[in-house]
């Protein structure tokens, strides 16, 4: 199989990384002042998105068209396309998982009175979706954050892109709210891009692979934010597969090449992270995702910390490899036999994980480099788990795969608690769903099994999912009563999602 072209993503050179102003200007494009950051006002692309191969998007009354004066002549002053501002503050939305310091974030592009942010409860799920949603989907800073500065843009120019944004987000409400209003809202947009995907992809060319990969990807977040069990998510994520190929080869411009970037890494990231057991007939195991590693690499080249995987990328692309083990040990189990290969690979594993270290010459702020690490160390401790448990390849535990796990267990408890009194605890704990079930799959004392559910009801992020990962450690944890072998790790977690015909994705 031909290898996948690398991506060149253009950085932001060190001179226009200027120090914010205590006054903003107010007629600057729509992406510089949602990622806070000064723009040159050069219209149709300023400086800013040229050299972060952003899309520039422009309110309508900086638009120096006549034309659009005209347009607009006798509109009602409530349009998305006045300047009226809407404050980003915990107090205007009472959620805990609003920044905490005020910032102001002006009335995205206006849209038409017939469009869909016209009618007033979606647009209310798209203010949602600028003040929370997109803040708890990725590891890293507002100011970086692709969910806002390449997933925004196009969803205001793309009805099928809104249309997901705004399903996710209703998902995403639904359970943080518990208003039923939202999930109507929910299954609405939803029914409305996946019947508009089904129609175009049907009959598009290749150039519309970038627009529907984002979709695709886009739908199986919602499935997974739903907490779907039966699925669905992964469905999505299967046929998202052949659109990275599409979108990889797609031509290069400032724009497609930031694009590009983000879907890459978004994707891989979901295969990996839907990998927590050793199922040998897993869609995601193997060559499906080994195959977008070396543009995955490209990419992580040009960047001390990633979107998906903060500094731990190192460390998630070994699971592909430790699955493998795993299914090799399941089978060998089976026949009672351990081989040299295993071992040899087993070893190897080892002593890439306990050598890793995080990236040297960081260039970052001191506190977030710090923080950032604290989440490798999380990744690295749990990585070996999942390593000792793929030798072991039984669902039953014995003392000595437990004497291997208990110091690791206790140590990543405690750090994990740590992660929690961070500021930026949601950035920090959007990659940490897929290292608590590996966790909780191995915890037999009742305390640390309490102190798990602590610490992910402590967590930012109130979506239908968290429930059923819970349900699931829960179903694992509570199977001594009801067989005389208890269940443990990746492999007695793929019995209980069998038994009970359970499949979710951890993204």
């Amino acid at each position: 199989m031909a290898e996948a072209p690398t991506i060149q993503p253009q950085t932001l050179p060190l001179h226009l990384q200027l120090r914010p102003r205590k006054s903003r200007t107010k007629t600057g494009c729509l992406t510089c002042r949602t990622r806070h950051r000064k723009c040159d006002e050069k219209q149709p692309t300023c400086d800013n998105c040229l050299h972060r191969s952003l899309a520039c998007s422009w309110p309508a009354e900086t638009r120096r068209t006549s034309t659009a004066d005209a347009r607009n002549h006798g509109k009602p002053a409530t349009t998305m396309a006045t300047t009226r501002a809407i404050q980003l503050n915990k107090s205007s939305t009472g959620d805990s998982t609003a920044p905490s310091t005020n910032m102001t974030v002006p009335k995205p592009l206006p849209w038409r009175p017939e469009g869909i942010l016209a009618d007033a409860s979606s647009r209310s799920l798209f203010e949602y979706y600028i003040l929370n949603t997109a803040n708890v989907l990725v590891s890293s800073r507002k100011a970086d954050n692709p969910f806002l500065s390449c997933v925004l843009p196009r969803a205001l120019s793309d009805d099928l892109i809104l249309n997901c944004v705004l399903a996710m987000t209703g998902a995403h409400r639904t359970y943080a709210d518990a208003d039923h209003k939202y999930n109507y809202l929910y299954r609405k947009h939803y029914a409305l891009a996946l019947s508009q995907l089904r129609r175009e992809i049907s009959h598009s060319d290749a150039g519309q692979s970038i627009r529907f990969l984002l979709a695709t990807l886009l739908l199986t977040l919602v499935e997974a934010i739903n907490g779907n069990d039966h699925g669905a998510a992964a469905l999505h994520l299967r046929a998202s597969q052949p659109l990275v190929s599409a979108a990889l080869t797609a031509s290069s411009s400032f724009d497609n090449d930031a694009i590009k970037s983000f879907l890459v890494e978004w994707y891989v990231y979901l295969n990996l992270v839907s990998n927590f057991t050793f199922k040998s007939d897993h869609p995601f195991h193997g060559s499906s995702t080994d195959h977008w590693l070396p543009s995955l690499e490209h990419i992580m080249q040009q960047n001390s910390s990633s979107t998906f995987f903060g500094l731990s990328q190192g460390l998630f692309r070994m699971i592909p490899s430790i699955c493998a083990l795993g299914q090799q040990r399941l089978q060998e189990r089976n026949q009672g036999t351990v081989s040299f290969d295993s071992y040899a690979k087993y070893a190897s594993l080892e002593r890439r994980i306990c050598t890793w270290q995080t990236p040297a010459g960081l260039k970052m702020e001191d506190e977030w480099a710090e923080q950032l690490s604290t989440a490798a160390d999380v990744h690295k401790h749990v990585l070996l788990i999942f390593l000792h448990s793929a030798f072991h390849g039984s669902p039953v535990a014995d003392d000595e795969i437990m004497t291997k796990l208990q110091p690791e267990l206790d140590s990543l408890l405690l750090i994990t608690q740590r992660l929690l009194s961070y500021d930026a605890q949601a950035q920090l704990l959007s990659n940490m769903l897929w290292p608590l079930v590996i966790v909780g799959s191995w915890l037999s004392d009742p305390d640390q099994q309490q102190m798990l559910r602590d610490i992910i009801a402590g967590s930012p992020f109130r979506m239908a999912l968290i429930d059923k990962v819970m349900l699931l450690l829960e179903l694992l944890w509570n199977q001594e009563s009801h067989s005389n072998a208890c269940l443990f790790g990746p492999v007695g977690v793929q019995v209980i999602m069998e038994r009970y015909n359970l499949e979710i994705v951890v993204a």
